[in-house]
């Protein structure tokens, strides 16, 4: 489906225009084109003010006229068509005929009448924009836009229609995609037509944004909201152009503004959220957020966004309530799985944190803060094997620090494994300098107990 289809189709529902409405006007321009010796001087049609001219007006048209006023498209047909095999140079009789083809639903009737009110007047507006209609219809964009070109370039028959301005837009809808330069072009000519529509504005910001061209893109946008302040459309361009050009307090006014328009958009939600959390918003960042999750509590993003400003607010039990049906959905995704682990830790449940923690470095060990955590739960089990294993496995993508580096040498210590314990005791002693003074007091006196060299260096 193109890009703005539903605009496209709107557009087309309007864009047929039908022939009593151009008729007074193309009577004069009939009169203004001198015929050739051997065609018919077209007649002219309905809503003719000259009494002479409506005198000359074949009693069986004005008849078929006012069948097409009534929409008796089959009387009119009956009329029209040994009309023009007597009239082949009248084009608008031709065009006459196409409308009447519309009405009886004959699109192939429809384009060779307009067609042929082309071949004659290649320059008549209405024609051009009903054939490309037709045309964008089919599904036929290229054949299309050689039509409406033609018709943004010629004067309708009947000033006062808003046939231009359908024109426009019906252009730049379709080279918005590819075009946007000339989409935009078509934009600004549909404004200067109707600077109080919302559609225009709102495609020349569409365009402004696809080239990049941000000011240009915020001004049409705001043009927009000017006009309708609840359109959610320009809102929502506001905040991409804010978000990409880096003006966050802006975007979050916008994403305000956007979420009290659609409140059950669940996007602008999160994005909303996570905005506010990046500036430390989180109890008001998490209210977007959990209006989401409760939504689609499987969702494994929103889940994991839910749970870090739980974390950052101290909210571990309501974490272990959410993660465990998460899991439930999705037993294998590690991140699920490492989030209930630390919950777990958290609410000093170590045993099912030990669980689930060894269960997501089983689908992936490289997640180096389940392997941090698996330590620190281990060792409060005193699993001391299965806590230097942990650490083993989160060395291999961070370097040790002092926290790693004690808990090492505690948990040689309780194996037994006296060289191993000395040596992480000695290194934590090494990299914690002034800091953790009760561990490094600790670390010197396991030293003297279990390191006979130790207290001998020192002195």
């Amino acid at each position: 489906m193109p890009k703005n289809a539903n605009k496209i189709t709107a557009l087309l529902l309007l864009a047929l225009l039908p022939a009593g409405s151009m008729c007074a006007s193309a009577q004069s321009a009939a009169k203004s084109s001198a015929p050739s010796k051997t065609q018919a001087k077209p007649k002219p049609r309905v809503q003719v003010e000259d009494d002479d001219a409506k005198d000359s007006v074949d009693p069986k048209v004005r008849e078929a006229e006012a069948a097409l006023r009534a929409k008796e498209f089959e009387k009119a047909r009956t009329i029209l068509e040994p009309y023009v095999s007597r009239h082949t140079a009248d084009y608008i009789a031709w065009y006459d005929l196409s409308y009447v083809y519309i009405g009886l639903s004959d699109q192939p009737k429809t384009l060779d009448a307009l067609k042929k009110t082309l071949e004659l007047k290649p320059d008549l507006f209405e024609a051009n924009l009903n054939l490309a209609s037709l045309y964008i219809a089919a599904g036929q964009r290229e054949t299309a836009l050689t039509y409406l070109r033609q018709a943004t370039k010629s004067k309708p028959a009947v000033e006062g229609t808003d046939g231009p301005y359908r024109a426009w837009m019906l252009l730049g809808h379709l080279l918005v995609e590819k075009q946007p330069a000339e989409s935009l072009d078509a934009a600004r000519h549909a404004i200067e037509l109707r600077p109080k529509e919302l559609d225009p504005h709102l495609l020349a910001a569409e365009d402004a944004t696809d080239m990049k061209d941000w000011p240009l893109a915020e001004s049409e946008f705001k043009a927009a909201l000017q006009i309708d302040p609840k359109s959610s459309e320009a809102q929502a361009g506001l905040v991409q152009v804010y978000v990409v050009t880096k003006r966050e307090a802006e975007a979050e006014k916008s994403l305000r503004a956007y979420v009290e328009l659609e409140p059950k958009n669940s996007a602008a939600r999160v994005q909303l959220g996570r905005l506010l959390a990046r500036q430390g918003k989180n109890e008001e960042a998490l209210s977007h957020l959990e209006a989401v999750r409760q939504a689609v509590p499987t969702d494994r993003d929103i889940v994991l966004d839910v749970v870090a400003l739980n974390d950052q607010l101290g909210h571990f039990d309501k974490n272990v309530e959410i993660l465990k049906p998460a899991v439930e959905a999705a037993p294998r995704n590690a991140a699920l799985l490492a989030a209930l682990g630390h919950a777990q830790m958290k609410m000093k449940q170590y045993a099912p944190s030990e669980e689930s923690l060894i269960s997501a470095l089983r689908v992936n060990e490289n997640q180096s803060g389940a392997s941090d955590d698996l330590a620190i739960v281990a060792n409060e089990l005193k699993h001391y094997k299965l806590a230097i294993a942990a650490l083993d496995n989160r060395a291999k993508a961070l370097p040790e620090n002092t926290g790693t580096w004690f808990l090492r040498a505690t948990c040689y210590d309780h194996l037994g494994m006296y060289k191993e314990a000395s040596a992480s005791y000695r290194r934590f002693i090494a990299v914690a300098g002034d800091k953790f003074p009760n561990q490094v007091w600790q670390a010197e006196h396991r030293l003297i107990a279990i390191d006979p060299t130790y207290d001998k260096k020192k002195k």
